[in-house]
């Protein structure tokens, strides 16, 4: 009787197994990893506008912080603690030239990881340090094709009026200056 409960025993091992083999086929059977779309719906939007705006240039999404700068330390613990320090934060827009010279660097609203890595330096002054031409747009206020164009491509600064450079007397504009001689010098004394 003994041997009985030995083999029922075992049959249950035997049949718990083959169920934990099952089921352990059919999680690597399914899978865990699917594409998904680079953009959001808002992100595609921007991104038609920006190809209104440089309509022969390049636009690159989700830039990494670490392939836009160079570091240049010296130390390798400074030069490792900078790098990590910008590890995981994107920027949401490179807009390039025909010759791929980044224009400039557009950014939504940053998330909280990107905040609490950057701690006290904001993205404005990480990226004036290095030389880029940052736009930073709130993520609900999208803005439109021509605010777009006026941001990447501001104004050029026109020269001030050389009024204060002019001579207030018309006359002595008109006349060329002759260089007096020490005879006439001495006699205008």
């Amino acid at each position: 009787m003994y041997i009985w409960y030995v083999l029922a025993v075992f049959f249950i091992l035997l049949i718990a197994s083959n169920v934990y083999d099952i089921q352990q086929e059919k999680k690597k059977a399914e899978r865990n990893l699917f594409k998904k779309q680079l953009l959001t719906p808002s992100g595609k939007e921007m991104f038609d506008r920006l190809r209104q705006v440089v309509p022969d240039g390049y636009i690159f999404v989700k830039v990494p912080y670490t392939d836009l700068f160079d570091n240049r330390k010296k130390n390798p613990k400074e030069k490792a603690r900078l790098h990590f320090r910008f590890v995981g934060c994107c920027i949401d827009f490179v807009v390039c030239d025909a010759k791929l010279n980044p224009i400039c660097l557009i950014k939504f609203d940053e998330t909280e990881m990107e905040k609490k890595k950057l701690k006290k330096l904001t993205s404005e002054e990480v990226f004036a340090e290095s030389g880029y031409h940052f736009i930073r747009y709130k993520s609900k206020n999208k803005p439109s094709v021509e605010q777009l164009t006026a941001d990447i491509f501001p104004p050029k600064e026109k020269p001030a009026d050389k009024a204060e450079d002019k001579p207030a007397d018309k006359k002595a504009e008109d006349k060329p200056a002759t260089p007096k001689s020490p005879e006439k010098e001495a006699a205008a004394k």
